[in-house]
């Protein structure tokens, strides 16, 4: 563990919830979460926060939340956070559902069987008229060449685009999505099948101003998350 990493972890604040009816000999006075968690297949088994980068932001108005699991724990998940002015935590089983609160970076750590995983969680701050401006440049398509994003986003159609999928990336790397076709994996969007029915031969490269450029994130981010992401294992390469 480096040195930031123990600086950052001094002073943790504890947030958990009521341990189950299951849970027994506990007798600390901390409280951990129940059983249930995320699964799936996970190479190396190794215990980790997942996504190990969290982005989400505030504009002092809206509701940002921010859903992050853990993968291969041994028993119940006891969350902290360092700064705990920036976000709430509320545990779910081996998961946590994030609430921003304020501008800032912290750290969050989920600890389970003798074994620990931490996150840095980044939160933007944004302001009402961003959000304003994002999300009726979401429901307001400007002509035929540059639709509202809704009708492809409609629930139900097209692909999540709630914190479920985004809080893992940066605002620069949402914003390219939809300034130049290119998702954050470096793919075309123009070449994936599944979609192409409803770009209809365009190329998600979509007209904005300035502030529906900040603002759709913003917008995007206040949505309801679809629940908990799904783990990708971590890569060094971009897929071709």
């Amino acid at each position: 563990m480096n040195s930031t990493r123990v600086r950052c972890l001094i002073g943790l604040v504890v947030v958990s919830a009521a341990a189950c009816s299951s849970d027994t000999g506990d007798d600390t006075g901390s409280s951990s979460n129940g059983e249930k968690g995320h699964e799936g297949p996970v190479a190396g088994g190794k215990f980790e926060v997942f996504p190990p980068e969290i982005f989400t932001g505030t504009d002092g108005s809206h509701t940002f939340k921010a859903p992050v699991i853990t993968v291969n724990s041994s028993g119940p998940v006891m969350w902290t956070i360092v700064d705990q002015s920036i976000a709430q935590l509320v545990p779910d089983a081996e998961n946590v559902m994030i609430t921003a609160t304020k501008p800032g970076d912290t750290m969050i750590t989920a600890s389970s069987g003798g074994k620990t995983s931490s996150a840095t969680l980044h939160v933007v701050s944004y302001t009402p008229q961003q959000y304003e401006d994002g999300m009726k440049r979401y429901v307001n398509g400007l002509d035929a060449a540059n639709p509202a994003c809704k009708e492809c986003h409609a629930p139900g159609k097209g692909p999540d685009h709630t914190a479920t999928e985004l809080d893992a990336d940066p605002d620069s790397q949402v914003q390219n999505t939809f300034l130049t076709g290119v998702d954050p994996e470096d793919r075309p969007i123009k070449d994936n099948s599944e979609f192409a029915n409803l770009l209809k031969g365009k190329t998600h490269m979509w007209t904005v101003t300035e502030s529906e450029k900040v603002g759709l994130v913003a917008y995007l981010r206040s949505l309801p998350p679809m629940g908990y992401p799904e783990y990708d294992a971590p890569t060094t390469e971009k897929e071709n």
